[in-house]
């Protein structure tokens, strides 16, 4: 098959069409490095699971995830663009400002070489997670978990010294904590 080199280049979906993002994998030589959606219309759909190892931006239009997991090892900045999750689980595996734009997460995983600090309030519909040795910096931002179509899910933190989740709001849907977790208010 093809081989697909991302360097450290961006790759930029843009136009008013409907798109389609078959990456082909999630490997060395299928993975993006930059990776923007910045359409004027309709959406850049995921037709399998995908890997973006620096900046995922979305400055307009929408990134339908179509529920493929998506794994981002850079910043999340959606600075006026929709993100879709559909069931999808969204994995950040490395240094992360995220601005969520007010989009919602379905369930979102702190990898354990994840150091995520939200830029705007978070919400997370279902599983939020952080694994052993991931680190949450909640820069006094609220996280709320459930949200819009919340459903039932878990909330998790495998790290040894238990991370401050801040201000955390639960809301339309049972959330099961599988681990004592530690935040400023309920």
């Amino acid at each position: 098959g093809a081989v697909f080199n991302s360097q450290a280049g961006t790759v930029t979906f843009s136009g008013g069409a409907a798109q389609t993002l078959t990456p082909g994998g999630v490997d060395a030589n299928h993975d993006f490095f930059n990776l923007t959606v910045n359409k004027s219309a309709l959406a850049v759909t995921l037709a399998a699971p995908i890997q973006v190892n620096g900046t995922l931006t979305l400055t307009a239009g929408t990134l339908d995830a179509a529920g493929f997991a998506m794994t981002v090892g850079g910043n999340w900045i959606n600075a006026g663009g929709t993100f879709t999750p559909g069931t999808g689980l969204v994995t950040l595996s490395g240094t992360c400002a995220l601005t969520s734009g007010a989009g919602v997460f379905y369930d979102l995983t702190i990898a354990a070489t994840g150091s995520v600090t939200p830029q705007d309030a978070l919400t997370v519909n279902r599983h939020f997670t952080i694994n052993l040795g991931g680190v949450y910096t909640h820069n006094a931002q609220t996280l709320t978990l459930g949200g819009a179509g919340g459903v039932a899910g878990n909330v998790t933190d495998s790290t040894a010294v238990k991370q401050d989740l801040g201000a955390v709001t639960v809301s339309t849907a049972a959330k099961t904590a599988l681990s004592s977790l530690s935040m400023s208010s309920l």
